[in-house]
């Protein structure tokens, strides 16, 4: 008889977990929490997962802030300035709530502040508290190709027959759209991006899986997503391990985008009584009327005033209670926009100031990636979230944390044997 086998079963097994600890064992489930929290909101009601996982990491961000400036002092100067800019937006908002005269109570306000707020606290802590996470990534990983194996066998089939509730509304001449068991295919594409984040990390060695990874996100049939798929693979076919976002990259996938997606921007954004048209049109006219601070948090196209009891005045005033899917009781699209919500709340200079707070954010995490595949899972999750920011509230997107969680964990430090 061997010596391994008369090893005890709790020896064995940390043996084979290595250094997986029950911190890991944590977070593990907070990416399932996030992974799964629209099939869970759906299936419980409850709806604070995003929220949770958020509070979770500034907490355990704050008890390790020893680690805060590892970055360097390039990269902490930038995200210094991105939560000064953050700043600047949330004291134009709560200023213009106190003088618009829009008429709102405290408690939608606190839930839009942190709305606003939490996508850049949760990758800013997951960013840190992440950085020697090796067991983690490898489990997620893992996790990543096996929920691939299953998303991707079953997206194929949803095209020819239908499987439970997996497939929605036809489109492009296909049978169904793709959403398995994430509610909509909007849903399915925020995991699947979240997915090939991790993956790009070894992106080498996990070319077909990303690959996989992109066809579902096509399934979707989401023109989105479909953008993203072809903006994806074009930087897979010329993106260095060692190489830099340029001017090449960015226009390519500009156009790629513009291409895909342009037909979707007539029909929604150039045709009059579609919800996203409207909120459009209306936020200028609110970001002029109260110039330049706009109305304030919970007044205009953020999720909590889709809440019969915290619906705007200025829905009436403006005439959108009267728009398909904005009405009392009924307003599911006004998730549909992002920068509407940004230019209405808090104007021309709020716009701005939150342009920046992005950019210095995205700058950030950029510098901090310390090799090739690193920089292009950034650059990737940055431009899909632009990109679904003009078909949903993006950002401030419940889903938005599940990314930030993904791009943070594949951040973490380079190291002799894991790379």
């Amino acid at each position: 008889m061997g010596t391994h086998s008369l090893k005890p079963l709790s020896v064995r097994v940390r043996e084979a977990l290595g250094s997986f600890s029950l911190s890991d064992v944590g977070w593990l489930a907070v990416f399932n929490l996030l992974l799964f929290q629209a099939p869970i909101q759906s299936a419980t009601g409850f709806s604070y997962i995003d929220e949770g996982a958020t509070l979770i990491a500034v907490v355990r961000y704050a008890s390790s802030c020893v680690r805060r400036c590892s970055g360097g002092q390039r990269t902490e100067r930038y995200a210094r300035s991105g939560f000064v800019f953050l700043g600047g937006v949330v004291a134009i908002g709560l200023i213009s709530n106190l003088f618009s005269g829009v008429g709102v109570s405290v408690s939608p306000v606190m839930v839009d502040v942190f709305t606003c707020i939490k996508f850049f606290l949760a990758l800013t802590a997951f960013t840190v508290v992440f950085q020697d996470k090796k067991s983690l990534f490898k489990a997620v990983e893992f996790e990543c190709k096996v929920a691939m194996i299953v998303l991707f066998l079953f997206g194929v089939l949803n095209l020819f027959v239908q499987v439970g509730d997996f497939g929605t509304d036809p489109r492009y001449g296909f049978r169904a759209s793709f959403r398995f068991v994430f509610g909509h295919p909007e849903s399915l594409v925020f995991v699947c991006v979240g997915i090939v984040l991790i993956l790009f990390r070894n992106r080498e060695g996990n070319t077909k899986w990303i690959i996989m990874t992109l066809v579902v996100i096509c399934l979707s049939l989401r023109s989105k997503g479909i953008a993203f798929a072809a903006i994806a693979l074009l930087l897979l076919l010329t993106w260095g391990h060692r190489g830099r976002l340029s001017f090449v990259h960015v226009s390519a996938a500009l156009l790629a985008a513009l291409a895909i997606g342009w037909d979707q921007y007539q029909y929604y954004y150039q045709s009059t009584g579609f919800a996203r048209n409207e909120l459009t049109r209306v936020a200028v006219q609110i970001a002029n009327r109260f110039f330049p601070l706009g109305s304030g948090f919970a007044t205009y196209g953020s999720y909590v005033t889709s809440n019969p009891s915290y619906y705007s005045p200025l829905y009436y005033e403006y005439g959108l209670s009267t728009v398909q899917g904005l009405e009392p009781g009924n307003a599911a699209f006004l998730s549909d926009t992002f920068w509407p919500i940004i230019l209405g709340q808090f104007g021309w200079l709020g716009f701005v100031l939150f342009l920046l707070a992005i950019g210095f954010l995205a700058a950030w995490v950029y510098e901090r990636a310390s090799f090739g595949n690193q920089r292009l899972a950034v650059v990737l999750c940055f431009a899909f979230l632009l990109i679904s920011s003009t078909a949903e509230s993006a950002f401030f997107h419940p889903n938005a944390i599940f990314l930030s969680f993904c791009l943070a964990l594949l951040l973490m430090k380079e190291t002799a044997d894991f790379k």
